[in-house]
């Protein structure tokens, strides 16, 4: 599920993908899709026709086909990824999470786009992440990584092993991050 809050969601970063290549950038060898500028460095595509099994290799085959196709597999992989996966806004609430970050939480899609992420995090563990949570946001550090629990909506706690990377536009300012939650309550219970 998607919000569209405050911050550019993937979509976004694609359609600005597609109107580039429609209309700025320049042609590449006849049949791949056009080199996008190097402005769009925290998501290019540097994909061309052949990338793609039964793309076709003529002058018919846009940008935007491959794109298409990128959005695709892009949205595959992040609904039936097996760990939990969010898109976090700048204001540090979650702009697009999938069906397994639910599942951890207990929470649904929708409540998960309504709350602070701080609201996850164990009130124990609270003090612990913020220094690590402080360095990420301020761009000291270029990824998050920590063991924590989170409080699912039912009360129980599960051991979460969170790891996030910052995508910023091509200013360099950060439009969102995206984490990845894994559940180790297993791991941490041997």
């Amino acid at each position: 599920m998607t919000l569209d809050a405050d911050v550019t969601d993937a979509h976004h970063v694609h359609q600005a993908l597609a109107d580039c290549a429609m209309n700025n950038a320049p042609a590449s060898a006849a049949g791949t899709p056009p080199v996008l500028p190097n402005e769009l460095t925290s998501v290019r595509r540097e994909t061309h026709a052949a990338e793609f099994e039964g793309a076709p290799h003529d002058a018919g085959w846009r940008a935007s086909d491959a794109l298409r196709i990128s959005d695709e597999l892009h949205r595959i992989a992040f609904d039936q990824a097996p760990t939990g996966m969010a898109y976090v806004g700048t204001r540090q609430r979650f702009t697009q999470v999938n069906e397994r970050l639910c599942e951890i939480t207990g929470y649904s899609a929708a409540e998960l786009l309504l709350m602070p992420i701080a609201q996850l995090t164990h009130p124990d563990d609270r003090a612990r992440d913020e220094p690590l949570l402080s360095a990420f946001l301020s761009g000291a550090a270029l990824t998050y990584e920590n063991e924590k629990r989170y409080v699912r909506k039912d009360g129980g706690v599960r051991w979460v092993a969170v790891t996030a990377r910052t995508v910023a536009d091509a200013r360099g300012q950060p439009v969102h991050r995206v984490s990845v939650i894994r559940d180790i309550t297993e791991h941490k219970q041997n």
